[in-house]
């Protein structure tokens, strides 16, 4: 038997008591449609935005390089800055150390920092930092500032080779001994 669906007048197949077969499409289950089909469109908005910044921040680190090349550059996740407190969201971008200088471009938040190399006072490998833990060893880097010395930690690929790349540039390590 086919009846009228109480929305969209679209019929709908009833079975022998009453009830939509099983299989069948009602009417409920379009806005649980709807709101799948929003989230989907949601997170591929958020995925170009992303992507966008992702490129306005290697512009950025670029036009900054002026010409120079990096001892090393990589994709980072910033935990933060500890001056800016601990309300701070992680945030994706570029760091990259020259001769003279650390930058870290960030794509969201514009937590950028630039240090000059000479003010790097140390470097540590902590597993959290401002209360954010991501469960691999992070890169922290301390400097001199005005006010003492201030410092950020980023979660990067290959950890062992920027702490070799800053040793070599003379920046003190403070390496963990095997428990």
């Amino acid at each position: 038997m086919i009846a009228m669906g109480p929305s969209f007048a679209r019929p709908v197949w009833i079975g022998k008591r009453g009830a939509p077969r099983r299989g069948t499409l009602v009417p409920m289950s379009m806005p649980l449609v709807g709101g799948l089909f929003a989230t989907v469109a949601g997170l591929v908005v958020l995925i170009l935005l992303v992507r966008r910044g992702m490129s306005a921040a290697r512009a950025a680190l670029d036009e900054l390089a002026a010409g120079r090349t990096p001892l090393r550059s990589v994709r980072a996740q910033s935990y933060g800055i500890r001056s800016r407190g601990r309300t701070q969201l992680r945030g994706l971008g570029y760091l990259a150390l020259f001769d003279d200088e650390l930058v870290f471009q960030q794509v969201l938040a514009k937590n950028h920092v630039r240090v000059p190399r000479g003010d790097l006072v140390a470097v540590t490998t902590p597993r959290s930092f401002l209360g954010k833990s991501g469960g691999r060893r992070l890169l922290a880097l301390e400097w001199k500032t005005d006010a003492g010395t201030d410092m950020a930690a980023f979660l990067v690929r290959d950890l062992d080779a920027w702490l070799t790349t800053l040793e070599r540039a003379g920046v003190p390590i403070e390496r963990e001994t095997a428990k």
